[in-house]
């Protein structure tokens, strides 16, 4: 009898303590009680980005600070994670026109297109989830470090049968009637000197063309709409890398989303497509060192964005995807085994590509090249601190050396497009150097078909989880803002 009492006792005592950390708990948690459309989207997509671009971003953090693991980003600290199929409509790997056809429009597209599907009837053609917002008055912002023609900006505002038809996709800038474009710009603004060229026809468009975000500011954002372009762009009119803008200048990629966001921002809301596009670009020429200095630069951009949720936790949604991944990075060789040390990346001052320019610049200015003098330039841009190559090392730059400036070689052209990927030889030998002794490597120079991950936060970020495909963007967003 006193043991059953003592039991009584114990569980109503156990149950009092429940309801007192229940309701303490309850009181101290915020909650929305019902739940409310997100105002804010915002929708980054690293161009390029899979996880393992991530996973090494994070471990060079984390290598830094003189520690093993991963520090986490901005975007991995989010709460909710998924993972993304790309593959096109008539291929396995994909493109970026068909992958940001798909994330845009909801429908696979074919490799090549920018938001086109010629086999759909006129009243079943896919919109753009950026169209369906402006549609909706919400204003819309575009971001990108590569063109503004370029194929993924491009798949959210225009729709034609080639993604190199840059011309007639800039005339679709103005059309939009979108208040924000920002980053990169024109490519190949007149396709010949009978047309007028893009910025002009943007300009009698009403949009205000500008390359100072300290202008901003002033405009009446209720009736203004902006063409920014960074104040250095270069060949192909996007941004440098982050790596060289200490060389180069022009913005980060989060000094423009800050000023976008502050210049869109309204009662209504937005919707903000953001590409960090040169990640893609340095993938491709399997740039490790340039890819850890872009993803910080986009994630930089994303904390921007996460800033702006703390003050509206209950209307913002931020969704941060890639279109698919490119170069097969793999954290780990056989030359580094168990005990490889991703650290040597920052021995690396420069991109690839920029130091692939100061190549060239010296070739164009000798004629007679000597490996020593190219050995300097490696000290003078390359590297940030004198380093001594191994043999194998030193065997593999005087083969790249003998074979740009001298045309020398043993490999047949297949093993050269291999080895070089159709990039100039010097610079991706010393990238390699780099790369390997920072246990990395690339199983290709062009994009892969593996899934992509999907991180989330805010109004409706529990929807993005688990196994998703880059169609399902456009699908969910409508059915949690009931468009």
């Amino acid at each position: 009898m006193k043991t059953k009492l003592t039991k009584i006792l114990l569980a109503g005592l156990s149950l009092s303590l429940f309801l007192v950390l229940f309701i303490s708990c309850h009181e101290d948690t915020p909650t929305n009680p019902e739940p409310i459309k997100p105002k804010y989207i915002f929708l980054f997509i690293g161009d390029g980005m899979g996880s393992n671009h991530v996973s090494l971003t994070e471990a060079l953090l984390a290598g830094s600070n003189g520690q093993i693991g991963m520090t986490n980003l901005t975007m991995t600290d989010f709460p909710f994670f998924g993972l993304c199929t790309t593959y096109s409509n008539n291929s396995n790997i994909t493109d970026s026109g068909a992958a940001g056809s798909a994330i845009a429009c909801g429908e696979k597209a074919d490799n090549g297109v920018i938001s086109y599907y010629p086999s759909l009837t006129d009243t079943l053609e896919p919109v753009s989830i950026a169209k369906i917002a402006h549609n909706h008055d919400f204003k819309v912002g575009i971001i990108t470090t590569v063109g503004i023609n370029h194929a993924t900006p491009a798949v959210f505002y225009a729709s034609n049968e080639s993604r190199s038809n840059y011309y007639q996709i800039g005339l679709e800038v103005p059309e939009s009637g979108f208040e924000f474009f920002g980053g990169g710009g024109f490519i190949s603004p007149t396709d010949d000197e009978t047309q007028t060229d893009l910025y002009t026809i943007t300009e009698e468009s009403s949009y205000t063309l500008t390359s100072d975000l300290n202008n901003l500011s002033s405009l009446n954002s209720d009736n203004s709409k902006v063409f920014f372009t960074n104040p250095v762009l270069l060949w192909s009119a996007e941004m440098p890398y982050a790596i060289d803008r200490d060389n180069q200048g022009g913005y980060s990629l989060d000094e423009i989303v800050e000023s976008g966001i502050d210049f869109l921002d309204n009662p209504t809301g937005f919707f903000i497509m953001v590409e960090g596009g040169k990640i893609d670009w340095a993938a491709h020429k399997n740039d490790a060192a340039t890819i850890v200095r872009d993803m910080q630069d986009f994630d930089n951009a994303i904390f921007k964005a996460y800033e702006f949720y703390l003050e509206h936790p209950y209307e913002t949604l931020i969704i941060v995807t890639s279109d698919h991944e490119t170069g097969g990075l793999s954290l780990g060789n056989n030359e580094g085994s168990y005990y490889g040390s991703y650290a040597s990346i920052a021995l690396q001052a420069c991109s690839q590509s920029y130091f692939a320019s100061k190549v060239e610049e010296y070739k164009n200015s000798s004629g007679n090249y000597q490996f020593s003098e190219v050995m300097q330039l490696t000290q003078d841009y390359f590297f940030t601190e004198n380093i001594e190559l191994t043999e194998t090392e030193y065997n593999k730059a005087l083969d790249a050396f003998n074979y740009y400036f001298y045309g020398a070689t043993s490999m047949s052209e297949e093993q050269l497009s291999e080895v070089y990927g159709g990039y100039n030889p010097v610079a991706a030998a010393f990238t390699d150097i780099i790369n390997t002794r920072s246990s990395v490597s690339f199983t290709t120079w062009s994009h892969t078909g593996t899934r992509v991950p999907v991180y989330t936060i805010g109004a409706g970020s529990e929807f993005f989880s688990g196994g998703l495909d880059n169609t399902d963007f456009h699908r969910i967003i409508c059915e949690i803002m009931n468009w």
